[in-house]
């Protein structure tokens, strides 16, 4: 494919004997002070209109439909998609609800201004445009088409109604289970493009889209949806990135440290998304960059506030500050990315178990049984370990241990 290549149409070259039709092939984006052209010409029309339709299809980007066209003049909009009213907006671009033409079904339609991108800019939106297509998830938007013209790329996706998770956790505070089954979305799709050698490196509210539903007055999450792969790198198994990237607040200490990193960011800021939802703030925030960093490289999770003692393992009964929900928490910000917790682990914890598999499955004798035995045991043995983990336990255990000191003592 001529990926960052555009075509415009030349008038025809009159001369004394014949007429020559011609075609421009640019190489490179607007604004660019990189740009080659190429000027084609042929002595009949039909045979420029073959040339032209060759190299409309090497430029295109379709997904799941066999036509595909680069347009001159900008007119995709009339020719594919209808917009309607704007849903969202970026500093280089702007998103519509609409309707895909060729279906008639719903769509959103973000479209890119060429000029305004810098080049690491550009460089984003080649790399998104290179990895969505490519992943197919529930969890995941899909794209459906990238139409490029000479000074707007657009972009073709499912529409998702319900906005970003942003927006609804500033509307409402999440209760504990929709928090759970946000948590274990994100780790389904994580688990699902790090099986394809995608790391995403920019996981925050403001790039997770939820479908919504209202029951009994109140709007519940049915689904979620990763969006912007601007940062998301493919990558060998054991490569180690080294790019600081990514949404300060959600950034994980690895990163910051510059020692090189993997996949394990990711967990991370699952972790901190899963913090916002259950406290309403962020784990290590701060009004000054620096002290972000630092708090993120150097202090542990604040589980003091009173608010804590809600966060529970069933909802009925509140847990201690150290709950099975708050050590799924504590396990997904582990400062040291060998020892934090990994994708399939996480979505076996109880907490994750307890507020959505069970109630999937309509109660824990229905679930249990279907388990295999491996999960079995990992079920067992995370309730055990994070029931040792707790402050009472390590109470007991410190407590027991002085006792038989004292008795030695005697």
């Amino acid at each position: 494919m001529l990926r960052g290549c555009h075509l415009c149409p030349l008038p025809p070259l009159k001369s004394l004997a014949v007429v020559l039709y011609g075609l421009q092939l640019i190489v490179g984006e607007p604004g660019s002070s990189h740009n080659k052209s190429y000027q084609l010409f042929s002595q009949t029309k039909g045979e420029m209109q073959e040339w032209t339709r060759v190299l409309q299809d090497a430029i295109s980007y379709s997904f799941n439909f066999n036509t595909s066209r680069i347009y001159r003049k900008d007119s995709a909009s009339e020719q594919w998609f209808q917009t309607n009213e704007q849903i969202g907006v970026g500093r280089f671009s702007k998103v519509y609800s609409g309707v895909d033409k060729r279906n008639d079904r719903p769509c959103a339609v973000k479209i890119v201004n060429k000029a305004a991108l810098n080049d690491v800019e550009r460089e984003m939106l080649r790399s998104e445009v290179s990895i969505v297509p490519n992943v197919h998830h529930p969890n995941i938007v899909q794209f459906t088409s990238v139409i490029q013209s000479a000074h707007y790329t657009y972009i073709i996706s499912e529409l998702v109604r319900g906005g970003e998770l942003y927006s609804l956790i500033m509307r409402q505070t999440l209760a504990e289970d929709q928090a759970a089954l946000v948590v274990y979305y994100l780790l389904e799709a994580i688990r699902y493009l790090h099986s394809c050698g995608i790391v995403h490196r920019d996981i925050k509210p403001e790039n997770i889209l939820v479908e919504t539903a209202t029951h009994g007055g109140e709007e519940r999450i049915v689904n979620i949806k990763l969006i912007d792969f601007g940062l998301s790198r493919v990558v060998l198994p054991n490569q180690v990135l080294m790019e600081q990237c990514g949404t300060l607040a959600y950034v994980a200490p690895e990163v910051l440290l510059k020692h090189g990193y993997g996949k394990e960011v990711d967990l991370w800021s699952v972790g901190v998304v899963m913090h916002l939802m259950l406290r309403g703030r962020l784990p290590f925030d701060s009004r000054e960059r620096n002290a972000i960093v630092d708090h993120t490289i150097y202090s542990d999770i604040d589980f003091s506030d009173p608010s804590w003692t809600q966060v529970s393992l069933s909802g009925k009964d509140p847990m201690s500050t150290c709950g099975i929900g708050k050590d799924l928490l504590r396990r997904l910000l582990e400062k040291n990315p060998s020892t934090r917790i990994k994708t399939d682990e996480a979505l076996c914890h109880p907490w994750i178990v307890e507020h959505v598999k069970l109630k999937a499955m309509k109660g824990k004798a229905a679930l249990y049984p279907q388990l295999s035995g491996e999960e079995k045991r990992r079920f067992e043995d995370m309730m055990a370990k994070a029931a040792d983990r707790s402050p009472e336990k390590r109470g007991t255990r410190k407590l027991q241990t002085a006792t038989q000191s004292v008795v030695a003592v005697k």
